[in-house]
């Protein structure tokens, strides 16, 4: 019998670290869990737009997804007109995407309640990543090259709209811990404990023999 490969989900909240973690978990993972045929493989912000070539839809209608909130009148008159199917039809194409890819396994899926589409599925491994504030702001200052300031608005508009996508479209807390298998706080762990801590961890749950 095929053994599946595990795939790993990224829950994050804004400035955590999420796109450097997923790089670095990238490279460990190719050492550590290698695959027969591939590479491990991020999907970040490429998942909508990999969801849309699957299902054969215009790359275009990748707009209408981001990971908060749409708005509703502008959703709707797009509707109306014909300009994209209705906003679930398209999330239902991501949500079946991201089932196709861990079902392949050897991927790291960040976001999109990714983590709650999949749970039934036994070779998955959820990780949370969370930081303070004062971090979240630095680096999301940095990253985006804005001041503290807008960095602040910046991480209270995108940490309320990951929220509000999660429960509107699956009832549920994307901050409650029992949804995943490991949460870090990146204040207290640095990028690179976290990712040989996490990757020890799968080697663990999925029974990866150690080397001699």
């Amino acid at each position: 019998m095929k053994v599946q490969m595990p795939f790993i989900t990224i829950s994050r909240q804004t400035g955590a670290g999420a796109r450097s973690l997923g790089k670095r978990f990238q490279r460990l993972l190719d050492v550590e869990m290698p695959l027969a045929e591939s590479k491990w493989a991020v999907f970040d912000r490429n998942l909508v737009q990999t969801a849309m070539r699957e299902h054969g839809l215009p790359e275009r209608f990748a707009r209408y997804l981001p990971e908060d909130h749409v708005s509703e009148i502008g959703s709707l008159i797009g509707e109306l007109l014909g300009l994209h199917p209705p906003i679930w039809e398209l999330n239902q194409d991501v949500f079946e995407t991201l089932i196709h890819l861990a079902n392949l396994g050897g991927v790291i899926l960040v976001g999109r309640g990714s983590n709650i589409v999949t749970r039934k599925m036994t070779h998955g491994f959820h990780l949370r990543l969370v930081a303070g504030m004062e971090t979240r702001i630095r680096r999301s200052a940095d990253y985006y090259r804005i001041s503290r300031e807008e960095a602040a608005e910046f991480i209270e508009f995108e940490d309320k709209a990951r929220t509000i996508w999660v429960r509107e479209n699956f009832g549920e807390d994307v901050n409650d811990p029992s949804h995943y298998d490991l949460c870090i706080n990146t204040d207290r762990i640095s990028v690179g404990d976290a990712a040989t801590l996490v990757v020890e961890e799968m080697k663990r749950k999925f029974s990866v023999p150690a080397e001699n």
